[in-house]
């Protein structure tokens, strides 16, 4: 999700908005209807500490004993040591493979989208201290589900601060298809340009959470973040499912 560095201010304003926070085990209803109105809610519950500590060490293994090994799957910051996104978990470890699969995640996917989810993939993310901007974009421009059936549930490994560069969400932009995305950065990663976000007129909504919270996000919902500017990295989980049936088109 993340992107190199942009100018400061390309994105920073915007009308402020409050997420939908709700319980994982409230009513679905509830959860459906903020998501269908935003294309986004804040979900608590669903994962205990023990969850988020088993997660951490699952995590920690990859990197000492499975990272040093690939040569594709994982992207490091620019010390060449440091892991800033790691790919495909579910590929390499049977846990997030078998957490991906879970009914838990995947009965939460379904009561709120209406449709029934497979696993796409696992990815890990982590925002480091004083770490970059990510410019606004859609994360189905990068990768084409037919029918747009892709949503990811983004975990928040710790707390996120205003300081540590919490996504930003353009609520209820996802109803509006793919927008044009330039070409300017890292390999296929792109962004919308600084034009086309100017003239939204979407309320923005800042993604503040505790370890545990977990964000469902409509892949077509344009989003953000940030820099980093505490001392502390931003770590985070993204599990991705598309709906049974649908096609996966690799770009």
């Amino acid at each position: 999700m993340d992107s190199s560095p942009a100018p400061a201010g390309t994105f920073a304003d915007g009308a402020a908005a409050p997420l939908t926070a709700l319980d994982a085990y409230g009513p679905s209803d509830e959860l459906a209807a903020a998501y269908e109105r935003d294309g986004v809610v804040l979900v608590r519950g669903l994962f205990s500490p023990d969850d988020l500590a088993r997660i951490r060490e699952e995590l920690a293994a990859h990197m000492t004993r499975t990272v040093p090994h690939l040569t594709r799957d994982v992207h490091f910051e620019a010390d060449g040591e440091t892991v800033r996104v790691a790919n495909e978990l579910q590929r390499y470890a049977p846990f997030f493979a078998d957490l991906l699969a879970s009914p838990r995640q995947t009965d939460l996917v379904e009561s709120v989208t209406g449709w029934r989810p497979q696993p796409f993939y696992a990815e890990y993310f982590a925002k480091q201290p004083h770490g970059s901007v990510a410019q606004p974009h859609q994360d189905s421009a990068f990768e084409h589900v037919e029918p747009r059936q892709y949503v990811h549930l983004w975990i928040a490994l710790d707390d996120i601060t205003p300081d540590m560069g919490p996504l930003r969400l353009w609520l209820g932009s996802n109803r509006f298809g793919v927008f044009p995305h330039d070409r300017r950065d890292f390999g296929k990663f792109q962004h919308l340009s600084p034009e086309t976000v100017a003239g939204f007129d979407f309320p923005v909504a800042e993604g503040i959470a505790e370890a545990g919270d977990l964000f469902l996000l409509d892949t077509g919902l344009v989003h953000a973040s940030t820099p980093n500017t505490s001392s502390r990295p931003r770590p985070s989980l993204a599990l991705a499912y598309r709906g049974v049936g649908s096609v996966h088109h690799d770009s």
